[in-house]
């Protein structure tokens, strides 16, 4: 980084995969080149790969990078600061935590017995042949 304090401010573009601002070692490159008066642009990957002319590789991916960077229309994803990725991890961490809990309440569903209703009345059998049945049972 030391090199970078004695360049002028330039623009600095960055292809984010899926969690490239929750990423800490990006995040902290995205917020040391901010603070040494870069300009940094996170740009989303959907927007970055219709520029990639041939083979996936890492010339091939900057090239489309700084031609997907330059476009003064294309749209990008401002830097996310510490106290952002902690409140997006916390976030994160509650879903998770709820979509499990609601896991394991579904498979004991599945799996348990249902106990009877308290105010649920015996079975009494009315008819004369059910009764005939019953005492059948009872004598086997």
């Amino acid at each position: 980084m030391t090199r970078f304090r004695k360049k002028p401010p330039v623009s600095a573009f960055r292809a984010g995969v899926s969690a490239a601002w929750q990423w800490p070692p990006r995040a902290r490159f995205g917020r040391k080149f901010e603070g040494l008066g870069h300009d940094v642009r996170l740009i989303p990957q959907v927007y970055v790969t219709p520029f990639v002319k041939r083979q996936k590789n890492d010339a091939a991916d900057a090239e489309a990078i700084v031609k997907t960077g330059v476009r003064p229309t294309m749209r990008s994803v401002a830097v996310k600061t510490e106290d952002q990725q902690a409140q997006a991890m916390l976030l994160h961490t509650r879903q998770t935590s709820v979509g499990q809990h609601i896991q394991r309440i579904n498979a004991s569903r599945g799996h348990a017995v249902m106990p009877p209703r308290q105010n649920a009345k015996p079975w009494k059998p009315k008819s004369p042949r059910d009764i005939a049945r019953n005492e059948a049972v009872k004598a086997s």
